[in-house]
């Protein structure tokens, strides 16, 4: 089951019926619809369905394996039920905020997250950014879909010209999705990753730059939380990283588009891949400063 699904929401929620009932709709993922549920005992749960594509991007047997991993560390909530061939998943539903409804987020406890993910032994699998990158490319260029933004050869060329300079970090374990909505800060204050569609190894500044997806400053918060003493390379790295990623987005974000997934997630695709390419515009001219 790659490219369509076999089921609808409407009838994996009719399933859950009598099992589970749905409190409210969760809303901002790009690749499921996740919604609040709660047993006869009122305990809850998150119920998540993938939408659209999203099961011919994800290896979910990886994806499983990678869930895992991050309970054994205990940086995130128990999953229940995990259906490698649909991608369904249903785990313990943590009360709380996701970071990009906090001000005041504590960006020690975002570097702790980081620094355990550091400590634990690796994958088997790696993620491949840059052939990764070059595989949504060719994805939307077989679609027929051009570029959007005419400063996209631009990003592109600067991040593959400094390829070298970006896979000088180590490897390490890496969420890959590592942005605020999908962190979470308890209600007692302890933080906890969620959503592990793309975690397997990477370099170790990935998920810092990942930070930076709503707003490029956050992930240099983060980058000085998780060194004491940035180097002028580590502020490098992290820049290119941010462009990298964006330049990532910003070609799923068109693909999503076409394949009309916006209404479902109530997402406008487009608008997304504008912003990323303002996002890398933004990271890129912070670069150049660091470079003068």
């Amino acid at each position: 089951m790659e490219d369509n699904f076999e089921f609808s929401v409407d009838e994996v929620l009719s399933a859950y019926r009598g099992i589970l009932s749905v409190v409210s709709e969760m809303h901002g993922g790009m690749m499921n619809r996740s919604f609040i549920m709660e047993d006869r005992f009122k305990n809850k749960y998150v119920l998540y369905i993938p939408t659209g594509q999203s099961n011919s991007m994800v290896c979910r047997d990886i994806e499983h394996k990678a869930v895992l991993k991050y309970m054994d560390l205990g940086i995130t909530a128990k999953n229940y039920v995990f259906q490698e061939e649909t991608g369904i998943k249903v785990n313990e539903f943590i009360p709380g905020q996701s970071l990009e409804k906090v001000e005041d987020i504590d960006y020690s406890e975002v570097a702790r997250i980081i620094k355990s993910e550091r400590k634990s032994s690796l994958m088997d699998e790696y993620y491949n950014p840059f052939p990764r990158l070059i595989s949504y490319e060719k994805e939307r260029l077989n679609l027929g879909l051009k570029d959007i933004r005419e400063e996209y050869p631009l990003l592109r060329n600067i991040v593959f010209d400094n390829r070298e300079i970006m896979e000088k970090g180590k490897i390490c374990l890496s969420h890959n999705d590592f942005q605020p909505s999908n962190i979470i800060r308890r209600t007692d204050g302890k933080y906890f990753v969620i959503d592990f569609e793309f975690a397997m190894n990477n370099y170790e500044m990935y998920d810092i730059a990942c930070f930076g997806n709503n707003d490029v400053s956050m992930g240099i918060k983060l980058l000085e939380a998780v060194y004491s003493k940035p180097k002028v390379k580590d502020y490098e790295a992290y820049y290119l990283w941010r462009m990298f990623l964006s330049l990532q987005w910003y070609n799923v974000a068109i693909i999503k588009d076409y394949h009309g997934e916006g209404e479902a997630h109530k997402i406008d695709f487009l608008g997304v891949a504008n912003y990323f390419i303002d996002n890398a515009l933004d990271a890129y001219n912070r670069l150049l400063k660091l470079k003068n």
